[in-house]
């Protein structure tokens, strides 16, 4: 058994058929039969012929018993073949181009005694267009690109032009698709990798330029403000003093009263300079934090400008505060590109499909059009066939009339002729009785006792025979037969009358 791709998937040599029991028909099997999905069919080869199992015949069918092959016919509706070519490249490689074929199995039989294979056939159909393994010979492998649609427009049109031919087989073009080759697609990964890894250092550098110029502009307002802190406690501290020297100065002699009023008022001091301390450390951390807050937003706004509505910036962003870690920007950056793959074979498959619905319809259109086409050709087929009986009929008819008029016409002219013919002869025989009757009266008379030429010409004439020409020695045997004609006139007159009339007749 040798399993093909399509259309005959199944080849088989079938021995003889034996006999289970003495008594029995030889039959086939289990063994021997082919089990068969429901698109498929058996072709039997049977004593030279081929024979399509159309309903399953059994093992002890005569046709299955002398079978000496049988083949399984893939029966499939527009199944698809790939045919592989390799096209030369301008650096000493190749490019693959896959060329994608619709086929339907229209005679099983003619496939089986062919012994069709698609792809090999169609691969020796493109294999015959020398020009399109001559199209990459001016690009690089980097220009994949570029031979795209050159390779794409070549095959198409070469098809088009010289639709592939295969026994028992309807072959129409799917698609023509070429392969990114394995150097560049490992460049352009190693590339894109490389990339990313500029652009994540180039992210990580500017965040961290950020959060240094953040760092030494807070540091340089919190110096700032803890100096202005530092002045203003100073200066209190310095006029609390000089308070209390004038106090000493101005009021010695109430020096027990003075300190305890000095004391209360250098407790509310303290106190009031402890509250200010608060309140101006309240407000330079209210300041830090709005400082804070607008370097925050400030790097949020810049970062939503930068990302946009790319989630790859969006994941690199993330990956550059630290949210993430590289393994998972990795798998989720390759998740977005298989996504992305997927989205343009979803793309590609849904065009395929539409453009195989547009053909599917324009062949339902071309057979409907060829079925009323050919219902029209037999209609007209038909009348042709009526009209040309019809005019056979007419033909026919007028035929035998004029067969009809013209035997009545030679029948006519047959009786007209028998009729004048007979006119003729009875005005002959008239004319001869009168001659003879003349003759008798002659020779009655005497007449042919004399040798004038008047009366051997008008005896020639009844006797039916030439003029002689004889001279005067001749003459007296003339007369002499008149005479002996004459004297016998008398005794046979009756029956040389009846004589005549008969030689006339």
């Amino acid at each position: 058994m040798s399993t093909v791709t399509y259309p005959i998937t199944v080849r088989r040599r079938l021995e003889k058929a034996e006999k289970r029991r003495w008594f029995s028909k030889a039959e086939r099997g289990s063994a021997d039969m082919l089990k068969p999905d429901a698109h498929h069919v058996l072709v039997y080869r049977v004593a030279g012929n081929y024979i399509q199992d159309s309903d399953r015949y059994g093992g002890s069918d005569e046709r299955v018993v002398q079978a000496t092959h049988v083949s399984m016919v893939d029966m499939r509706r527009n199944a698809p073949v790939v045919v592989r070519l390799e096209i030369p490249s301008q650096d000493a490689a190749a490019f693959e181009v896959f060329v994608t074929f619709t086929c339907t199995v229209i005679d099983p039989i003619a496939v089986v005694r062919d012994g069709v294979d698609a792809q090999q056939a169609l691969w020796s159909h493109l294999k015959a267009h020398n020009k399109i393994f001559e199209l990459g010979l001016g690009f690089p492998l980097s220009e994949v690109n570029k031979v795209r649609p050159v390779v794409s427009a070549q095959v198409k049109a070469y098809l088009t032009i010289r639709p592939p031919t295969v026994s028992g087989m309807e072959v129409t073009v799917a698609s023509v698709e070429m392969s990114n080759p394995d150097v560049v697609a490992k460049f352009a990964t190693t590339h894109r990798d490389r990339d990313y890894e500029v652009k994540l250092a180039e992210l990580e550098l500017k965040h961290q330029h950020r959060l240094a110029t953040g760092r030494q502009f807070n540091d340089h307002d919190l110096a700032n403000t803890q100096l202005d802190h530092d002045e203003s406690v100073h200066t209190r501290k310095r006029n609390t003093s000089r308070r209390e020297e004038f106090a000493d100065t101005v009021h010695g002699h109430d020096l027990d009263s003075l300190t305890r009023h000095h004391a209360r008022e250098i407790d509310g001091l303290q106190h009031q300079h402890d509250r200010d301390q608060e309140a101006a450390s309240a407000a330079h951390q209210q300041i830090l934090a709005g400082n804070r807050s607008a370097f925050a937003r400030s790097e949020f706004a810049q970062d939503m400008e930068m990302i946009g509505q790319d989630p790859r910036r969006a994941l690199i962003a993330a990956f550059a505060a630290g949210r993430i870690e590289a393994p998972e920007l990795s798998d989720k950056l390759r998740q977005l590109d298989d996504q992305d793959r997927l989205a343009q074979i979803e793309q590609a498959q849904f065009e395929r499909e539409h453009v195989l619905r547009i053909e599917a319809d324009k062949r339902a259109d071309d057979q409907a059009a060829r079925g009323r086409e050919e219902r029209r050709k037999e209609r007209e087929h038909t009348e042709r066939m009526r009209q040309a009986e019809q005019n056979r009929t007419e033909r026919v008819e007028k035929a035998r009339d004029d067969r009809a008029d013209r035997l009545l016409q030679e029948q006519r002219d047959r009786d007209d002729r028998i009729r004048r013919e007979q006119a003729d002869r009875l005005a002959d025989q008239e004319s001869r009785e009168q001659q003879y009757s003349l003759l008798k009266i002659l020779a009655a008379n005497g007449q042919f006792n004399n040798s004038d030429m008047q009366s051997e010409r008008m005896l020639a004439e009844f006797m039916n025979v030439p003029v002689p020409e004889v001279d005067s020695a001749e003459k007296p045997s003339l007369t002499t037969r008149a005479s002996v004609a004459t004297e016998g006139d008398d005794d046979d007159a009756h029956d040389d009358d009846q004589g005549l009339r008969e030689e006339d007749v």
